[in-house]
């Protein structure tokens, strides 16, 4: 029975153990350790995607938070800089209980 030695776990496996690649040759890594390191690439890009959600997410908060410190005057003025056409409405909200 032949066997070779998994580069990754260093088990010497059966060579039932390897797939064949599309050369023809057996591959260097076991199948369970091929499966586990997909699972681990898969989970590692998964986090990466959901690591750029939250920057852009925050990202887009302050811009709006930015958006909101400017006067109505100051931010027409700068949405028309930015590129941005047409009409902008606003609603002025005033306490009274402050004065």
């Amino acid at each position: 029975m032949e066997t070779m030695i998994c580069k990754e776990c260093g088990k010497e496996l059966p060579i039932e153990m390897f797939k064949t690649t599309r050369f023809g040759t057996k591959a260097h890594v076991c199948t369970p350790c091929a499966i586990a390191k997909m699972r681990m690439t898969r989970e590692e890009i998964a986090k990466q995607k959901e690591e750029k959600k939250v920057a852009i997410k925050d990202k887009i908060c302050e811009r709006q938070e930015a958006l909101s410190a400017f006067t109505p005057r100051e931010l027409m003025k700068e949405l028309a800089r930015r590129g941005y056409k047409g009409t902008l409405r606003y609603v002025q909200e005033i306490n009274i209980e402050s004065f």
